[in-house]
């Protein structure tokens, strides 16, 4: 056993350490509880290191964040800038809330010498508290609040069941549809499953308008905000997600949809299966998997894109690739209700990597400036960030 107690890094630079998560043995597993027991190690560093070393592993690394450009331009700026920040390895989390390699791009090193919308929607979300500390949940009935960052609602059995709990019947007038309405707070999420089965992400800062109890002939719900869905097949009854001014239209399928009411763009990631995207005065769009469409007040733009990129928020983590710092930040903002702002340098920055959502945003962010010679600062209710050299 080693002095003093075990760090986050060590751990997550430790060999025997990442073998023994992704390839447990009894042995392995009794040494670090010990560890625990004689103190030199804490149970909740234990279990963060555990949590990266399984999100890294199940990721493929090799591939997805580690690139032998990346590390040898990261050696260049540690050169440059004459800090004592570490290299970063295959395993390394900052702050016991980042995992992330920043890349910041080869041209900025060069650079510088190192060189039809819902009535139902728009009557009923633009009210709602989307700031509350507390996941709610709005029935014809009630309105109740929901303890915790995550949270599963069910409507698929005959009641209505919250975090495996029964809290009342699907109670409505036969042939008359009910909606009930899910709002979901900055810093949270939810899942949603609908009466016919279909499981819908929903991610923080986004509101569901859906019927407790699907029509015999169609499948419709409104959203503002941002889900991933995993929509049960049925021809009889196509699927519709009303978000804006933007219709998807699909039979059965898994896609993520980003439509916030105060974001100049809407964005259709289709994973499986084949969906139509229409925006209103437009064509329909036909997607095909791994393709994500735009849509803009002046554009509508298709392309290949990495899935996982857009949607392991679900899973409670922000996976990325080769995207610039101002993207990364701003999908912060958006899950943390925070104003977060760039200077152009630090914008451009390319970055690759994961954040944890479970952390709150200060340890990310000073998770960030650990990794990247970035720097913030508080002005007002913003944070504001610029290059640290």
């Amino acid at each position: 056993m080693k002095n003093g107690k075990y760090t986050l890094e060590e751990l997550l630079k430790d060999e025997s350490f990442i073998k023994s998560i992704t390839n447990p043995d009894t042995a392995s597993s009794v040494y670090w509880q010990e560890a625990v027991k004689q103190g030199i190690l804490d149970e909740e560093t234990l279990e963060e290191a555990r949590k990266v070393a399984l999100f890294i592993n199940k990721n493929n690394p090799p591939d997805s964040l580690i690139d032998s450009r990346i590390l040898v331009i990261w050696d260049r700026i540690e050169e440059s800038i004459q800090s004592n920040r570490r290299k970063l390895y295959k395993y390394v989390s900052i702050a016991a809330a980042v995992v992330i390699i920043a890349t910041l791009g080869i041209n900025y090193f060069i650079n510088n010498d190192l060189s039809k919308t819902s009535p139902l929607l728009v009557q009923n979300m633009q009210n709602a508290d989307i700031k509350a500390n507390k996941i709610q949940l709005i029935t014809a009935d009630e309105k109740m609040t929901i303890s915790g960052d995550v949270a599963e609602i069910n409507y698929s059995q005959e009641e209505i069941i919250v975090n495996n709990e029964v809290i009342g019947k699907k109670a409505g007038e036969k042939g008359k549809l009910k909606y009930d309405q899910l709002i979901v707070p900055y810093g949270k999420r939810s899942l949603l499953i609908l009466s016919d089965g279909s499981k819908i992400w929903v991610n923080a800062g986004t509101r569901v308008i859906y019927p407790v109890e699907f029509s015999k002939n169609k499948r419709e719900i409104s959203i503002d905000g941002e889900i991933y869905g995993d929509f049960v097949r049925d021809t009889s009854r196509p699927f519709t997600i009303k978000a804006r001014d933007m219709e998807v239209q699909i039979l059965g399928t898994q896609l993520n949809i980003q439509t916030y009411w105060d974001d100049s763009f809407q964005t259709v990631v289709l994973v499986t299966g084949a969906v139509n995207v229409k925006k209103k005065g437009s064509k329909a769009q036909r997607l095909m998997p791994n393709q994500m469409i735009t849509i803009t007040k002046d554009d509508i733009n298709v392309r290949t894109v990495n899935v996982l990129n857009y949607t392991s928020w679900k899973d409670g983590c922000y996976q990325f690739r080769n995207e610039k710092l101002e993207t990364v930040l701003s999908r912060l903002s958006k899950y943390y209700g925070v104003k977060i702002e760039c200077d152009p340098k630090a914008a451009n920055l390319q970055c690759s990597g994961g954040l944890f959502y479970q952390n709150s945003i200060h340890q990310i962010l000073d998770g960030v400036c650990l990794s990247a010679p970035v720097k913030y600062e508080m002005k007002g209710d913003k944070y504001i960030f610029s290059t640290n050299p």
